[in-house]
């Protein structure tokens, strides 16, 4: 089951997804992984990163950009979405909790950040761009 966490810094979605779907703390994400923690205060992260913290935890994960070829992709269970509208300047990540027909939204009060809130939502709130999703156990 996947718990809804609330990130913990305006740019920190991508590490609350992976802190939901590994059930760590989003601290010891950032420090096992040797990430940048700057990045997560005024950049965010990107695809190939999640991808290889997940890698290092025990995932086979892929992404790809969101065709028609791969829409599909976006509804299996704990798939990592970013989300993106056309006039937007960044974008954000959900996940899917395919069990419960739900995504996990790592900040549902946006604008507020004192503190941020998590919680559930049953559609996307803007378009998805990017799919990063489970392809099997690493051996």
């Amino acid at each position: 089951m996947i718990k809804a966490i609330a990130q913990e810094t305006p740019m920190g979605c991508a590490i609350a997804c992976i802190a939901s779907i590994l059930n760590k703390s989003q601290s010891s994400i950032i420090k096992d992984s040797g990430l940048n923690v700057e990045k997560s205060w005024n950049h965010g992260y990107y695809c190939g990163e999640i991808v290889r913290i997940l890698k290092n935890n025990g995932r086979r994960y892929k992404f790809s950009k969101v065709t028609e070829k791969t829409k599909h992709l976006i509804d299996k269970d704990r798939s990592i979405v970013f989300v993106k509208g056309k006039n937007e300047r960044v974008g954000h990540y959900l996940v899917r909790d395919k069990l419960n027909n739900r995504w996990m939204e790592s900040w549902i009060n946006f604008p507020k950040m004192n503190p941020a809130k998590a919680g559930f939502v049953k559609k996307l709130p803007d378009t998805p761009r990017w799919v990063i999703y489970e392809g099997g156990r690493n051996p």
